[in-house]
């Protein structure tokens, strides 16, 4: 089956290695999108990102056969962190053009496998839009080798340019001194945000909540609040949030809904009272049963007035649960590092 396979190798530095991986590449059906080679002393560190349907394994034995490779490796891009590690060890100044080309998911999974010096070394090496995006998809996993990295100031810059809940999740996972300091030096509304959440168990309604998402008031019309969902970048934005001039909440709107309905139609009418509302004390396990017992992708958090302070979404509880439930067994048996857990929906 054709696919994006990424491609590294590395050896003693001559001219037309470069070539010559490419034509191994290309003799083998491969179409490259993407090629890099970085040089020093004397050795050189290759990558490609190429289309095709070979198959990995059978690639990275080839490519080793050229004059002057010492080791290759290849990985479908879905699964390209393992050879993103390989090539960051030898050549961490390859992190930029890792993230922008095999993607900063790849590069978040590949700083696992590195010793934290060179982990520090390859986030210092990202530019800020890279940086973003490795936060939006798992900082807390690095959270103090990014302060080791940018220092509190840059750190607290960049939290202030994510979802509260994002920027969270990163400030948790620090000393609760360091946490205070890079919490004080973020931006005043998104410090204000985080620090909501901050206020509650991390394994919490509270502490799990969503605050980034589309919110409307029962008068606003479809088209216009449509067109505020399409204007930014939202931690959530396949529903939008309808509430009073109090911030009660008055239902919830799916984005589809609000894009089929006739521009004019005003959003309280379509608004759906949602099945469950919690507070924000809320607990994990509790949670997770009344997302199952509803249906409910995302669970609305109310203070005791009926006020909405955020929504939790079914995604991040069967995280949560796995995080807490995978911890608790790896204390009693002594198991490794925890795997990955893929998305599900709870029905």
């Amino acid at each position: 089956m054709a696919g994006r396979l990424v491609v590294a190798a590395a050896g003693a530095d001559r001219p037309g290695l470069l070539r010559d991986v490419a034509s191994r590449l290309a003799g083998l059906g491969l179409n490259i999108a993407f090629s890099l080679a970085l040089t020093a002393e004397g050795r050189a560190v290759l990558v490609f990102v190429a289309d095709g349907a070979a198959d990995a394994s059978s690639v990275a034995r080839r490519v080793r056969e050229v004059e002057g490779v010492e080791w290759s490796s290849a990985a479908p891009l879905a699964s390209a962190h393992t050879v993103v590690a390989e090539v960051l060890r030898t050549a961490p100044r390859a992190a930029p053009w890792l993230a922008r080309y095999v993607g900063p998911g790849a590069v978040l999974g590949a700083l696992a496998a590195l010793e934290r010096e060179r982990m520090v070394e390859v986030l210092r090496s990202l530019d800020p839009e890279a940086l973003r995006e490795l936060v939006e998809r798992g900082g807390e996993l690095v959270a103090g080798e990014l302060l080791e990295a940018l220092g509190p100031e840059r750190l607290a810059s960049l939290l202030s340019r994510v979802s509260a809940d994002e920027a969270a999740d990163v400030l948790q996972a620090l000393p609760e001194e360091r946490r205070r300091e890079v919490l004080g030096r973020m931006a005043a509304g998104s410090r204000e945000l985080v620090a909501r959440i901050l206020g509650y168990p991390p394994a919490s309604a509270g502490g799990l909540m969503v605050v980034d998402y589309p919110a409307a008031r029962p008068w606003e019309r479809a088209g216009e609040v449509l067109e505020r969902v399409r204007s930014r970048r939202w931690a959530l934005r396949d529903v939008v949030a309808v509430v009073d001039g109090e911030g009660r909440l008055v239902g919830l709107v799916e984005t589809v809904a609000l894009a089929a309905a006739p521009p004019g139609t005003r959003v309280g009418d379509l608004a759906r009272p949602p099945a469950v509302t919690v507070s924000p004390w809320a607990r994990l396990d509790d949670l997770l049963v009344l997302a199952a017992r509803y249906g409910a992708r995302r669970i609305p958090v109310v203070d005791g007035s009926g006020r909405l302070l955020g929504l939790v979404a079914a995604e991040d509880l069967v995280e949560a649960a796995a995080a807490e439930l995978y911890g608790s067994v790896s204390l009693l048996e002594g198991l490794g590092p925890a795997p990955s857990y893929r998305l599900v929906t709870l029905v």
